[in-house]
């Protein structure tokens, strides 16, 4: 079983965009690729964040204020 991350094929969207900064979602998929194929049988988890809450973007959002304190993106 191999714990993932949502995202991992998406990581020219937002907000995976950011979230993948240093490249971390690329390394997730390349683990999950040498996986499948191993020829080994296999689970992958893909788990978004959990929280004991409702969702808010406030992660994000602070992120992104930060990266893009104007509001573009470049």
């Amino acid at each position: 079983m191999l714990v993932s991350s949502i995202g991992v094929e998406r990581t020219d969207q937002m907000p995976f965009l950011i979230l993948n900064l240093f490249g971390v979602l690329k390394f997730k998929r390349k683990g999950e690729q040498t996986l499948m194929t191993s020829g080994l049988p296999y689970t992958v988890l893909r788990p978004g964040r959990l929280t004991d809450g409702p969702y808010t973007s406030y992660d994000v959002n602070t992120v992104s204020f930060f990266l893009f304190p104007y509001g573009q993106l470049v």
